[in-house]
């Protein structure tokens, strides 16, 4: 029953992360053209900056709109996966999260030609407070990514302190039983 669970989780991964892979092929310009874009240089020559709204147009408006619908397909699924391969076996989970951490290149290309496209209209045009905004919302995006992907992998960003307390240094580094005596005479239930 174990294997068939095992099996079932695999089967449902993969259609888990092939679906919004597939739906971001059949995207046209939120596809794979900013990764195309960001790998194959055309990214950094020197192109237009439009920055009113329209979608039609490449601007600062439709790249955080496709930055924003990349990561709303693509991460439910992937956090999906993490979630169905929890008790998998551990090469399993590692597969996956790779698999997850190459398709998460996606909404970073777009957040890298979105952050370069930003860079050069300060450049070219100053500071003002929304463009000091955008900023930070490029570096809180930056963040989020990198957040989402340990969370993916299964990397744990904090440990939680193990000491019961930080006044009494003979306790730290090792457990205490409950009712026993530590050896400053002072009983651990009284913490």
């Amino acid at each position: 029953m174990v294997k068939f669970q095992q099996w079932m989780a695999a089967v449902v991964s993969v259609v888990g992360l092939s679906a919004p892979v597939w739906l971001l092929y059949h995207s046209g310009d939120a596809g794979f053209a900013p990764v195309a874009a960001l790998f194959s240089g055309w990214a950094f020559t020197q192109r237009r900056i439009i920055t009113g709204g329209a979608l039609d147009q490449p601007s600062l408006h439709k790249e955080l709109f496709v930055l924003c619908f990349s990561l709303v397909v693509l991460c439910p699924p992937i956090a999906f996966v993490r979630w169905i391969n929890g008790r998998s076996p551990r090469i399993v989970r590692r597969l996956f999260a790779m698999a997850s951490l190459i398709i998460l290149v996606h909404p970073l290309s777009i957040l890298t030609l979105f952050t370069w496209d930003i860079y050069r209209y300060i450049y070219h045009m100053g500071f003002t407070p929304k463009r000091l905004t955008a900023l930070v919302v490029v570096i809180a995006g930056y963040l989020m990514m990198a957040v989402f992907a340990a969370w993916v992998c299964g990397l744990k960003l904090r440990q939680p302190n193990k000491s019961v307390d930080p006044f009494h240094f003979s306790q730290c580094g090792r457990r205490v039983k409950r009712g026993s005596r530590s050896p400053m005479g002072v009983a651990s239930s009284d913490f």
